[in-house]
């Protein structure tokens, strides 16, 4: 138990890398897809 509360508190410095940075990678690729699809939808609307 001693040992997970050293593992728990050496991550605990690296949580806001692993949970910031992969959303707004996610949210990057999001908007590229979501951009996408727009331009197909107005490209099919005219």
């Amino acid at each position: 138990m001693a040992n997970m509360n050293q593992c728990n508190i050496g991550y605990s410095n690296y949580v806001p890398y692993y949970i910031i940075f992969p959303h707004i990678y996610n949210l990057k690729i999001l908007s590229l897809y979501f951009y996408n699809i727009l331009a197909l939808v107005v490209f099919d609307g005219n």
